[in-house]
């Protein structure tokens, strides 16, 4: 059996505050879940590729037109790359959000 650790980090709003995404890539954890605020190819370039990366489309996205959303979707999932990655919210669905909306995001990552 793998025991996978999951950690979330929620972002702040300087690039000198994601050093601790160094820190946490070599503490154990297998995956790192980053919210929308914490951009992708930094978070890449500070995890070092030694933990899979998850995140980080803000969860406000699945509001916005399909066309929008599924763009946004695309770039997320590019600018993280398909080896170690796992592509979700940046946080937790809202409970009004459209199921609808969550299959819009599933096949836009799916297209990539």
């Amino acid at each position: 059996m793998i025991l996978t650790i999951l950690l979330n980090v929620c972002g702040h709003s300087t690039i000198s505050d994601f050093f601790f995404l160094l820190e946490l890539s070599q503490s154990g954890y297998d995956i790192v879940g980053v919210d929308w605020t914490i951009d992708p190819l930094i978070a890449r370039k500070q995890s070092g590729g030694a933990v899979t990366l998850q995140g980080n489309l803000d969860p406000c996205a699945l509001y916005a037109p399909d066309d929008q959303l599924r763009a946004m979707a695309v770039n997320m999932a590019k600018s993280f790359g398909k080896k170690g990655y796992i592509a979700n919210l940046g946080h937790g669905i809202y409970p009004d959000a459209d199921p609808d909306k969550v299959k819009v995001l599933i096949d836009a990552v799916h297209s990539v």
